[in-house]
């Protein structure tokens, strides 16, 4: 009996991480293919110039730039047949890897509970699902995500063979996406002490041999600057016109808070009208985070987010390729924060009285619920019926 008993206690400990994850990964997949083909009702001239783009892999190969969301788009339209939904695949299928790579660095520096509803806010957000269903590489500017999990996870991870091998992973990943460049020399002049450690810890054979695989990961890109050197202007994330002067730059910097907090982006074919990025509830949380995290200052989590926001404030500010959207999760991750002090401070004025701690438990998460309701009513029912909305997505296959 004893033996039975400590089995059953192994299925239902082994069983509720798997259910949770089949659950959640469910809900995200709802959230990201749900009306994917149907809700417009047809192509913006981003997608279409992607489509054009991802039609044949020598397209792809002479312009490499955004190639990660290009082939899945060649492999999704060539396995199946060209449609709207087929197209928009390959950035919903991006867009559920950002959310659990989001839900990851959350679980290494909070509660489950915490990191459950910062990750609802984030993948149910109106910003996140504007990026993420577009059959554009607009879902490319979430890649953040892999240099802030990849920093999570270093510090944890024992293993001798596998850290050098997705470093060069992700420096690669980051070069083949417009105006990314910049973040990967920031994260390796900040990083160089530990990069230069775990060289030093890594034998050579497998040094070596990360060595090789970054090097051919490159060729392809290296291949393009070669036949068309104009390609470097837009790798660098400059703009395809002139250069912005100092008047620009500082207009591109103050165009981002106000947008978070006051108007959004005049672009109906990722938002919707003018409303600010962020919510009532969300702009609370942000507040809270950052206070939090003000405290918190001498934590790696808090660098690598306050470090993130600089550099992309600053690659923001040159008004190329790289757009607003890059700083998506490290703001969420910043609100998932401010939910965790809140939590936290009523469980320490109510440490020990169950029924405060539930009603406290069930406020915040009746606040997220909410919020997650408005943000699908936002995205799924009055963006694709506004007028403006339907003049964008026009063109038809």
């Amino acid at each position: 009996m004893v033996a039975i008993k400590k089995f059953r206690l192994f299925l239902v400990g082994a069983l509720q991480p798997v259910m949770l994850w089949v659950i959640v990964t469910f809900a995200i997949a709802v959230l990201l293919f749900y009306k994917l083909g149907t809700l417009v009702s047809g192509l913006s001239q981003s997608e279409a110039s992607a489509v054009a783009h991802s039609q044949n892999l020598q397209q792809i190969l002479d312009n490499p730039l955004n190639a990660q969301q290009a082939l899945l788009q060649h492999a999704s339209v060539y396995f199946s047949h060209l449609s709207y939904f087929t197209v928009r695949a390959a950035s919903a299928f991006l867009g559920l890897l950002a959310v659990w790579l989001f839900y990851y660095v959350l679980r290494r520096w909070y509660t489950q509970r915490v990191a459950l509803l910062g990750t609802a806010l984030f993948a149910s957000s109106s910003w996140f699902l504007h990026t993420a269903r577009l059959g554009a590489p607009f879902v490319l500017q979430l890649s953040l995500l892999l240099a802030l999990a990849y920093g999570t996870w270093i510090k944890r991870t024992r293993s001798r063979l596998w850290p050098i091998f997705a470093a060069a992973f992700i420096l690669c990943w980051f070069l083949y996406i417009p105006g990314f460049v910049w973040f990967a020399l920031a994260g390796l002049f900040w990083q160089r002490k530990t990069i230069k450690g775990l060289m030093g810890q890594t034998p050579l054979p497998i040094m070596m041999t990360g060595y090789v695989l970054f090097v051919l990961l490159l060729v392809p890109l290296a291949r393009a600057f070669i036949l068309d050197p104009s390609l470097l202007r837009i790798f660098a994330g400059l703009p395809t016109n002139d250069l912005p002067n100092a008047v620009d730059i500082l207009r591109n910097l103050v165009r981002i808070p106000e947008q978070l907090f006051l108007r959004g982006p005049n672009n109906p074919e990722i938002w919707l009208g003018r409303l600010p990025l962020l919510d009532v509830f969300s702009m609370a949380m942000l507040a809270l985070g950052v206070y939090s995290y003000f405290f918190m200052r001498q934590l790696d989590r808090a660098k690598m987010l306050f470090g993130s926001l600089v550099v992309a404030a600053l690659v923001i500010s040159i008004g190329g390729t790289v757009n607003i959207a890059v700083i998506t999760p490290v703001i969420y991750m910043i609100v998932a924060g401010g939910i965790a002090l809140m939590l936290q401070q009523w469980f320490t004025i109510f440490p020990r009285n169950p029924l405060a701690r539930a009603i406290g438990t069930s406020l915040i998460l009746m606040a997220v619920t909410l919020t997650v309701v408005y943000y699908i009513n936002q995205y799924f029912v009055a963006w694709p019926h506004a007028p403006a909305t339907s003049l964008i997505f026009s063109i038809h296959i």
